[in-house]
């Protein structure tokens, strides 16, 4: 039977523990690159250790979700797409409209069906693009269903690694 599963994960948001970075055994010069737009010093190093501290937990919960779903037998049946809903909680990132706040995570995999392992995108995709990419994927024809006209464009053969998207731009826009 279909069915669709969504997971919402805490991690990674702030109020995560100052220093849970350190407490883990990482250092300041761990850090590879400080985005120029931030001071490169010490505090600013272990705050970006703190937060990587936090993507590792979401790795780690991700990966026991991907190997239940392995156990079950339906691996290869199952489209799955790992994303964020925003960037960094840092300046210049979360709640705004520089470049690094709407460069976010989007991992799809669907054995034998989209994605090459390890393969990599720097198409522009936008939100309003999942609607008409999860129903060419799905093969299910919305205007015969009696669905509205959809805004978003599919990125099946994106995935597919078949064709790139047309597209120079995507816009954005600040909530607050």
């Amino acid at each position: 039977q279909p069915f669709f599963y969504w997971f919402g994960s805490h991690y990674p948001h702030r109020g995560y523990k100052p220093d849970s970075g350190l407490a883990a055994g990482k250092k300041p010069a761990d850090i590879d690159r400080v985005p120029a737009y931030w001071p490169d010093n010490d505090a600013v190093r272990r705050d970006m250790l703190d937060y990587a501290v936090e993507i590792e937990a979401y790795d780690a919960q991700i990966g026991s979700l991907l190997a239940a779903l392995e156990e079950s037998g339906e691996a290869k049946n199952t489209l799955i797409i790992v994303t964020s809903d925003h960037g960094m909680p840092f300046p210049r990132v979360k709640g705004h409209t520089y470049d690094d706040a709407h460069h976010i995570p989007f991992i799809v995999a669907w054995p034998g069906r989209v994605g090459q392992p390890g393969g990599r995108v720097a198409e522009f995709i936008s939100f309003i693009d999942l609607a008409p990419t999860l129903l060419e994927l799905f093969d299910i024809n919305g205007t015969a269903q009696g669905m509205a006209p959809i805004t978003g464009r599919s990125f099946t053969d994106l995935l597919r690694g078949q064709a790139k998207v047309d597209r120079g731009f995507v816009i954005v826009g600040r909530e607050r």
